[in-house]
């Protein structure tokens, strides 16, 4: 073979895998009944953080609701779902508002959602990716944290 031929399938290869690892990481929750899901305010505001007793992956929660409603846990599953498979382009700025921990009895996956840049950080305990979402799903999760008497993140 000639060196060009080489390059081209390495360079093929490489990016079959690449590919391929960026499409495992898709943040798409696959349990059906997720056994756990708590739904988070998040301040993502990178200039003010506030003093507060907890964080979800570095950002202040400003208040928290543990889903105990199958029938919502699976609603805000769908939630997140919806969102990726109706995405566009991603913004560069990232103040996520809302975070999501679902758990289905294996595995805990981690959502850090900001809808205002339309991204999506999926954290596994292992890795972590970013895909875009879209922004129609926001009033969904504010309605559910604002019912429970959490204090939302002002938007920008």
């Amino acid at each position: 073979m000639t060196r060009t031929v080489k390059l081209l399938i390495g360079g093929f290869l490489a990016a079959a895998v690449v590919f391929g690892l960026l499409w495992s990481n898709q943040p798409y929750i696959s349990t059906k009944n997720p056994a756990t899901l708590t739904l988070y305010a998040l301040d993502g505001n990178a200039f003010a953080k506030p003093d507060v007793e907890e964080e979800f992956h570095k950002y202040p929660v400003l208040g928290k609701v543990n889903i105990q409603s199958a029938k919502t846990r699976m609603e805000i599953v769908a939630a997140i779902n919806a969102g990726v498979a109706e995405s566009g382009a991603m913004a560069k700025c990232f103040w996520p508002r809302h975070g999501v921990s679902v758990a289905d009895g294996k595995k805990t996956l981690d959502f850090v959602i900001c809808f205002e840049c339309f991204q999506v950080k999926r954290f596994d305990g292992s890795s972590d990716s970013t895909v875009a979402t879209s922004a129609k799903r926001e009033p969904f999760f504010d309605k559910l944290l604002t019912d429970a008497g959490v204090k939302l993140a002002a938007k920008k």
